[in-house]
């Protein structure tokens, strides 16, 4: 085999815009990531296509609450292709990252694999409700 002169990856990434890279891979990635402001106070969920204050403990409780369910549905549903699965942890992970850094998670919560565990039975069942 021939060696390839190494491409320096990190300083690609670092250089381009998203834009650039997204449209190069010519498949199907978010138009707009999960991202922070540049000042952590807002935190754009690509799920919701809103931005929410990564302060406010109640809306973000709720959320995350509601980004499980939607990882469950997914699970139940999912078909060929965990593309969707995984942007749903993404925004999961994001928001108990944020609640657990402020210590606002809620009192009764497992660590956040217990829960993606959960979600990976349901794929490992094959549960569907078709």
């Amino acid at each position: 085999m021939k060696k390839v002169k190494e491409f320096n990856w990190d300083e690609y990434i670092l250089t381009e815009s998203y834009e650039t890279v997204r449209v190069g891979l010519d498949v199907s990635i978010p138009e707009t990531p999960t991202m922070f402001s540049p000042d952590k106070k807002l935190i754009y969920l690509r799920e919701y296509d809103v931005a929410f204050k990564t302060d406010d403990v109640e809306t973000l409780n709720k959320i995350l609450k509601e980004l499980y369910v939607s990882l469950l549905n997914e699970a139940r549903n999912i078909v060929w292709s965990c593309e969707r699965l995984y942007l749903l942890e993404v925004d999961y992970m994001a928001i108990w990252r944020i609640l657990r850094d402020i210590e606002a998670l809620p009192d009764d919560y497992q660590y956040p694999e217990y829960y993606l565990e959960e979600v990976m039975k349901m794929i490992g069942a094959g549960r569907s409700p078709r």
